[in-house]
């Protein structure tokens, strides 16, 4: 496990690292600082590792009181994780101990690197090294054919390669197991390795049927190509510069990724190394995964605790440094003060699944997508018979565990209306009717008031008996009756 707080000493004039370390041990006592673990540079730097950083700062500022006219101590800036892409190595552990890089992305690599934390994949073409010293933290991993992943804090980290010796098919079969295990994984996604594909979305003057098929896998993942500029990854002496090597990430953490550019560094390889950094200074990566959308009920507005919130607030000393730090607690001012003074809205966030879901039929689903995916895929060379016939049983399967589940709830839950009325049922039904709260408990002689006053009683009434009507005998009609009637009909 790589340790987090490490505190870098670095001699102002060039010497060997033993200089250093003995002007350590001259001027302050290792065990009273708890100095065990220092590890030496070519340049001299010296990089001392500590649990956490109250005990960090305890050894900066002993050893800066004694050593700071001839050293320079510092603190790594951990905010700003730096990563390196790169294909064969070379020069690389030099660059990364000059330069301090914690992450290496790697594509067709040489060899395993012993020191620090090594992932490959299971044909040995890609990796990720995490360097000894660095900040980052791996708590996830994996590996398949032609790639291997990892996680960071929240942010997963896929290393990959695609031979250009592959068949077209072969290609998108590799791709298409490198979609589905990123789309497996939650959160947001950084893809780098070496592609072998053109598009123009990545400086290449055409799109071949490679560049597309990336493209279009990026297209369904909701990932952004992050090259710029026209600087090319590969140069082979005799042969065409191209782009093969790609850096992709997801909209929510492609605004934080700065600095992004290809080394022009010599590596003693055809590729050249690209460099970038993850800047979460301000926050924003981490504003966007932890921070509430919730928006204040202004229906439920309390105005004169909004205006004694802000009064109180806004009498504070408002000496601020500069513009920036006006309007951030400006903000923080404003966004406590609608705390205080209206409660926040519903959030669906945390939505609770239909009463029949099953972790079986979680299970089921996610087959049936696999199946369906591999069903499309499988039709873009042929007619997919076998992958069809998969796919329909899955989704029949599916169908019956769905239906076996809702008749059994639906079981349960007359059975439970029997034993509670308060219970599901009456939470399912007040649901479909739009009621969102539980009456409130009333005593028996309240509910026996209000029934009285919603349905009186009355005197019983008596019903009067309705006259009786003889029938009487209808007159006979005459011959001359009947002739003005038949004058009248044929008028």
């Amino acid at each position: 496990m790589v340790r987090e707080k490490p505190l870098i000493i670095k001699p102002k004039e060039k010497q060997d690292a033993m200089k250093t370390k003995e002007d350590l041990n001259k001027n302050v006592n290792p065990s009273d600082l708890k100095i065990s673990n220092v590890q030496g540079r070519k340049s001299g730097t010296s990089v001392i590792q500590s649990e956490n950083e109250s005990e960090r700062d305890k050894k900066n500022t002993a050893i800066a009181n004694k050593i700071s006219d001839r050293y320079e101590i510092r603190v790594p800036n951990t905010a700003k994780p730096k990563f390196i892409v790169y294909g064969i190595r070379t020069l690389l552990t030099q660059m990364i101990t000059e330069r301090h890089y914690d992450l290496v992305i790697i594509s067709e690599q040489y060899k395993k690197k012993e020191n620090g934390i090594w992932i490959e994949d299971s044909s040995g073409t890609a990796a990720i090294w995490v360097p000894p010293g660095s900040s980052m933290h791996i708590s996830e991993k994996g590996y398949g054919h032609g790639y291997v992943w990892a996680r960071h804090n929240h942010i997963k980290i896929i290393s990959c390669y695609l031979t250009p010796s592959d068949s077209i098919q072969d290609f998108q079969d590799k791709l298409d197991d490198i979609e589905d295990t990123a789309m497996n994984l939650e959160g947001p996604l950084l893809m780098a390795g070496d592609l072998n594909s053109r598009a123009t979305e990545w400086g290449m003057p055409n799109t071949d049927s490679r560049g597309k098929r990336v493209l279009e896998m990026s297209a369904r993942l909701g990932l952004i190509v992050l090259n710029t500029g026209t600087a090319t990854t590969f140069r082979r002496p005799g042969c065409e510069e191209t782009t093969p090597d790609i850096t992709l990430a997801s909209e929510g953490i492609a605004g934080t990724i700065k600095e992004w550019k290809v080394l022009e560094d010599y590596t003693g390889s055809d590729h050249q190394y690209i460099s970038f950094i993850i800047d979460s200074t301000n926050d924003g990566l981490r504003t966007k995964m932890q921070c509430s959308t919730r928006k204040w009920n202004v229906s439920k507005l309390n105005r004169k605790a909004l205006l004694s919130e802000l009064d109180a607030h806004g009498s504070e000393d408002s000496s601020y440094k500069n513009a920036m730090e006006t309007v951030e607690i400006t903000m923080k001012m404003i966004s406590s003060a609608c705390n205080q003074a209206m409660p926040k809205t519903g959030s669906n966030r945390h939505k609770r699944p239909a009463y029949w879901w099953t972790e079986n039929i979680a299970q089921l689903r996610r087959t049936c997508l696999h199946l369906r995916r591999t069903y499309t895929r499988a039709r873009r060379r042929s007619a997919a018979i076998e992958e069809a016939q998969l796919y329909q049983a899955a989704r029949k399967e599916l169908k019956r565990a769905i239906e076996a589940s809702k008749h059994r709830k639906w079981e349960e839950l007359r059975e439970d209306i029997n034993r509670n009325p308060w219970g599901l049922g009456y939470k399912v039904v007040m649901k479909k009717l739009g009621a969102m709260a539980k009456p409130p408990e009333l005593s028996a002689q309240k509910v026996d008031h209000i029934v009285s006053e919603l349905f009186p009683t009355h005197d019983a009434l008596t019903k009067e008996a309705e006259p009786i009507i003889v029938p009487q005998e209808a007159p006979l009609f005459n011959a001359e009756e009947l002739k003005a009637a038949t004058n009248i009909i044929k008028a």
